[in-house]
């Protein structure tokens, strides 16, 4: 799992179309030098999603505990990735981009990320 938390690690990733997608994100979101910056999460094919790394989310991680937990789900082809948008408290967004290889071999993050009624 990688952490994003300031502009500057955006910066540092290596090129790549998913550097680029969280660059625009990152700019379509801050207006201004006091607004909050969103924190991306990337997660990395070997992570155990229901691990404690995820306890930020939920006692059971990625999958959650509850059908509403996500604010939005997207899968976005392009990347090979699905997008999760999770607001913590109500304003603090957690951007959470999970790679289709990580999908594919988790047959549970496949369902809920793959399931409308998840949405």
């Amino acid at each position: 799992m990688q952490v994003i938390t300031h502009t500057n690690q955006l910066k540092a990733l290596t090129p790549s179309p998913l550097r680029n997608h969280l660059l625009n994100r990152y700019n379509s979101l801050i207006e201004t030098e006091d607004d909050l910056p969103p924190i991306f999460v990337i997660v990395e094919p070997k992570d155990d999603v229901t691990g404690p790394d995820y306890a930020f989310v939920s006692n059971n991680g990625l999958l959650g505990d509850d059908e509403q937990l996500y604010e939005s789900i997207t899968h976005l082809p392009d990347l090979n990735a699905h997008e999760l948008l999770l607001l913590l408290n109500g304003e603090d967004a957690n951007w959470i981009y999970v790679p289709d290889a990580a999908v594919e071999s988790n047959p549970s993050l496949a369902r809920l990320l793959n399931t409308p009624t998840a949405l």
